[in-house]
């Protein structure tokens, strides 16, 4: 069966990692000979707007430099889109004071609140819209001008916005401000684009919308039917298929790297979200495929375009739509002829996918992992980046994948450290607290026993400080290759910081060493005491659990905030089901109640049971359980392992726009341990 032609696009994400314009340039003909026919920017301050000084970043693309890479993308016959956000993500230009006015966030007396969003009802909103799409407007050579206009979640939250919205509603409010962006597009002899996502949860405005506009619909996971929606706790809707009926030209918006802090891109998962969105574009009769790519800062950009040169099988080998075989073929474009084995061995990178604010803890909580949980795990995740490390060696893969594979290996042995030695340091607890309760012969066995704990401990850090260095000189070679000298490595910070603790370690065990007792205090790998409990999700949807404590004026403050988002292809699903063992370091002396408050945050679902407060030797279940606020179901299972278990909060909604507001509790409990003896404090 003869198919649409679908235009193809692939993003470049510069405003969270701005590349050099020579490794830009280097990559242009490239795209053009697997066929891509448009090149998207997202800039935000990445570019510096002659007619708004001050928001242009340091390092950001100078006009002349936006020239020469659109008069490039010409010459190999591809058109150029900057993407400049007009409504959320604007925190870009509420960082220069001036305008800080048209912030959405009012205080209660008006003044504005730093966020993410500007207003779109203010004076001035257009005006400076208008001056900064005018800036880009000589490079966009496909004739389209994205305004962005993505997770504007603060939408109606000032007065004077509130007051519309309950005048003529959330749509009418929405399309009104695409109605002035696409007068201001228009005056300036271009097409309006935006993003998709914020029609989902009002789909009434889509009548309302300007014929002419271009709408990329996104969703990041494999889908068989219908992209989803997050916020619906991932309930499918049709709305390309929507936009394309009321006449409106859609792209299909896949993703082709890594999420946040990933560190290396799940290739074969990333793969079969291009191919989706292939078949239910050509399904949908949409305009065209934009693949795109977000915050590649802990990555190499060189891998994300391996995505794009194994997506580019779908056009140049059409009616293959195996994406090993894609990647196989992407391999061959992006790096020359290759063996077969070599994809299969980039392809196993995600067998293990660090992903998630859970697993994203520790790359600054070190005492994330001290919760008691087996080891076996790490030990196997550390296997298996090990093998592939050494057969990385072996074959001829690239440069950058070798570099990446260290860090994402480092980072394997990093979990297993903290893990295995946090459990040590319980371990010589024990042996403390023996020695404490024990007759005066077994003693000494019990103080060896300890000693031999911290001496793998330290043999151990040793071991990990060599694996820093190796991984340090790994995201240092891979950063040199594309990206601005003016940027910050947070892969590098991040290993600089990791090489602090590991100091501060050697002084805590040299210490330790001296005086037994100095165990029972705080330390790189575990606190006095670690709050334990287990969150489960088996209807994935904005939640965030929040532990929070008095301050010296009895107000409550955060000491940990985990959002429960994996980021897997199985997180996609209405239901599933993730545990996770969250640790909180707790300074305690014992004498005195410690009173703490569990919460949730966002929106959805959360189970959560197990909790209890330990140091290792003495585990402890809370005396008093309070109800706070919100929904919360079975409150006393909190302290129990077995079913039923506590759970926070409503199920996801299914239509209209849920109420977002990511920093209250929506539903808590307060949570008291009464103090224990002084002798038992002392352990």
């Amino acid at each position: 069966m003869n198919q649409e032609r679908l235009v193809r696009g692939f993003q470049w994400d510069i405003a969270r990692q701005m590349e050099n314009v020579d490794f830009m340039l280097s990559l242009i003909p490239k795209y053009a000979a697997w066929g891509y026919d448009e090149i998207y920017l997202y800039v935000e301050d990445a570019f510096d707007y002659p007619s708004v000084p001050g928001v242009g970043r340091k390092g950001a693309l100078t006009p002349q430099e936006m020239e020469t890479l659109t008069r490039a993308a010409e010459r190999h016959g591809m058109k150029m889109i900057p993407i400049v956000p007009l409504m959320g993500h604007t925190a870009y230009l509420m960082k220069t004071p001036q305008l800080m006015q048209l912030a959405e966030k009012r205080d209660e007396s008006g003044n504005p609140l730093q966020c993410g969003q500007i207003c779109p009802l203010h004076a001035e909103t257009p005006k400076l819209a208008e001056k900064l799409l005018r800036d880009v407007a000589p490079y966009c050579t496909a004739g389209i001008v994205h305004v962005g206009l993505d997770e504007s979640f603060e939408i109606g939250t000032c007065p004077k916005c509130r007051a519309e919205v309950k005048r003529i509603g959330l749509a009418r409010h929405f399309v009104n401000h695409i109605l002035r962006l696409h007068e201001v597009c228009r005056g300036l002899g271009l097409r309006m684009g935006m993003w998709g996502d914020m029609l989902y949860y009002m789909l009434d405005a889509i009548p309302l919308l300007p014929k002419d506009i271009v709408v990329y619909d996104w969703y990041y996971y494999p889908f068989k039917q219908l992209p989803k929606v997050e916020l619906y706790n991932f309930a499918g809707v049709d709305l390309t298929g929507l936009l394309t009926a009321a006449g409106i030209e859609v792209y299909g918006c896949p993703n082709n790297g890594p999420f946040n802090k990933e560190p290396i891109t799940p290739f074969i998962d990333r793969l079969e979200n291009v191919i989706s969105w292939w078949r239910y574009c050509h399904r949908k009769k949409a305009k065209g495929i934009l693949i795109t790519s977000w915050s590649p800062n802990r990555t190499s950009p060189e891998l994300n375009t391996l995505v794009d040169a194994a997506a580019a099988s779908l056009w140049l080998n059409p009616g293959g739509t195996n994406p090993e075989k894609m990647l196989e073929q992407g391999v061959n474009r992006a790096w020359g002829a290759r063996k077969p084995s070599v994809a299969k061995l980039v392809a196993e990178v995600e067998k293990y996918q660090y992903c998630g604010y859970y697993r994203w803890q520790t790359y600054d909580n070190w005492r994330a992992l001290a919760n008691g949980d087996p080891v076996t795990p790490f030990r196997r995740e550390e296997k298996h980046f090990q093998n592939l490390v050494d057969r990385a060696e072996a074959e001829q893969t690239s440069v950058p994948f070798k570099n990446i594979l260290n860090i994402r290996h480092y980072i394997a042995q990093k979990d297993l450290f903290l893990s295995e030695n946090s459990a040590r340091i319980f371990h010589a607890r024990q042996c403390l607290a023996q020695i404490f309760r024990a007759r005066q012969n077994l003693a000494g066995s019990q103080r060896t026993s300890a000693l031999a704990c911290l001496q793998k401990i330290q043999t151990s850090a040793g071991e990990l400080l060599s694996a820093n260095r190796k991984a340090l000189k790994s995201t240092r070679l891979v950063w040199r290759r594309s990206r601005s000298i003016t940027e910050k490595n947070p892969t590098e910070e991040m290993l600089q910081a990791d090489q602090r603790k590991l100091a501060e370690l050697e002084h805590f065990l040299d210490q330790a060493k001296k005086d037994l007792s100095i165990l029972w205090k705080a330390n790189p790998l575990t606190g006095q005491w670690q709050l334990l409990f287990w969150v489960r999700t088996t209807e994935p949807a904005l939640q965030g659990a929040v532990v929070q404590a008095p301050d010296e004026k009895g107000e409550w403050k955060n000491i940990h905030s985990v959002w429960s988002l994996e980021f897997i292809a199985e997180a996609g699903n209405a239901k599933a089901d993730f545990n996770r063992h969250h640790s909180v370091p707790m300074e305690w002396d014992g004498l005195k109640k410690l009173e703490l408050r569990l919460g949730v945050r966002g929106f959805g679902r959360l189970e959560i049971y197990g909790l209890c407060l330990t140091n290792g030797v003495q585990t402890l279940v809370p005396q008093q359980l309070v109800y706070g606020g919100g929904t919360v179901e079975n409150m006393e299972a909190i302290i129990r392992e077995d079913e039923p278990h506590a759970v926070f909060g409503d199920r996801a909604p299914c239509e209209g726009f849920p109420p977002i507001d990511w920093t209250a509790n929506r539903r808590w409990v307060d949570i008291g341990f009464t103090p224990i003896s002084k002798a038992d404090s002392a352990q």
